[in-house]
């Protein structure tokens, strides 16, 4: 950097931060550069978590066809009572799940669902019936219905809006590979052979911890804010506050009222995009707990039901 530039750059001792002059044109590339570590870091971290939701979500259809329903006295339509009982819960608590990220911050909330339901997901290798697995799938609901909502507003105050939608599309995009991966994970692991479960508990429990323990890295490499990242350097928190904060004024800093908030629940494209989402949403859940089970119904054996769900 020319002497110029580096006479601009003004260093905050109490606040231990840079100020950078808002006409410096040769910081454009290092905030890309800082974009990009965000895309390395913050991005694989929540993609990966969304990775281990969709597995985690479709392992009870991956389950059924390695004797799921036989051994827990399970006929008739218990298992769609059991499939379906997560959803009301994730409905109902998916607002204040995200009202409490806001108090204690996307770093320790985050982490702390997914620990949970990572956990939830081993104790139903435990499960002895119907209503063990209710019981375990309404705590199930209430522990997932923050993920998605809460990574999507940590990508919103990292980025600016004309990169948010890129980057959001992506971290959904990251759903269907846990429907591709899943599927083959869970044929390797009905081969264990260890007497202490049965092949599909050690589904949920290997999956369970491999979720609970991944929650505890997020912790660690999540941070709130760009100006509390371990990422990123001085200069770069510097470059991304000022570039957040610009984007702020251009879009217009509005506070949050009744007036404002009627004004969205009349507008129409709110309906669409919640009919897009759900008719989404409504197909993958679908093939991720069903299309192994379908396959199964056709004569193959469980472990390849299970690989084959990859397919769609």
């Amino acid at each position: 950097m020319s002497d110029k530039h580096s006479e601009d750059i003004v260093y905050n001792v109490a606040s231990k931060e840079l100020i950078l002059p808002a006409d410096n044109a040769d910081d454009d590339k290092e905030l890309q550069r800082a974009f990009r570590k965000l895309d390395a870091t913050l991005l694989v971290v929540l993609i990966l978590c969304s990775v281990l939701n969709s597995m985690d979500r479709a392992n009870l259809g991956l389950s059924k066809v390695a004797g799921l329903e036989n051994d827990t006295g399970m006929s008739g339509g218990d298992f769609n009572v059991v499939v379906s009982a997560m959803y009301p819960t994730y409905l109902l608590f998916m607002l204040p799940s995200n009202l409490v990220l806001r108090k204690v911050g996307a770093r320790f909330w985050l982490s702390l669902i997914t620990i949970i339901w990572g956990i939830i997901n081993m104790s139903m290798a435990f499960a002895k019936n119907k209503t063990d697995f209710i019981i375990c799938r309404l705590f199930l609901g209430a522990a997932e219905s923050g993920a998605s909502p809460g990574a999507t507003m940590l990508i919103t105050l990292w980025y600016p809006r004309n990169m948010v939608t890129s980057r959001i599309s992506i971290f959904f995009s990251s759903f269907a590979i846990g429907a591709v991966i899943g599927g083959p994970i869970a044929s390797g692991i009905i081969k264990i052979t260890n007497p202490r479960f049965k092949s599909w508990e050690w589904i949920f429990f290997i999956e369970g911890l491999t979720t609970a323990s991944y929650g505890l890295v997020m912790f660690f490499l999540l941070s709130d804010y760009p100006e509390k990242s371990w990422m990123l350097n001085s200069k770069e928190k510097a470059l991304l506050k000022r570039r957040m904060e610009q984007d702020q004024a251009e879009g217009g800093h509005r506070a949050v009222n009744k007036k404002r908030i009627w004004r969205h629940v009349r507008d129409p494209l709110i309906y669409a995009q919640a009919l897009i989402l759900y008719c989404a949403n409504y197909g993958l859940n679908t093939i991720l707990t069903f299309s192994a089970i379908i396959v199964n119904s056709l004569g193959y054996s469980a472990s390849a039901s299970q690989a084959m769900q990859a397919a769609p």
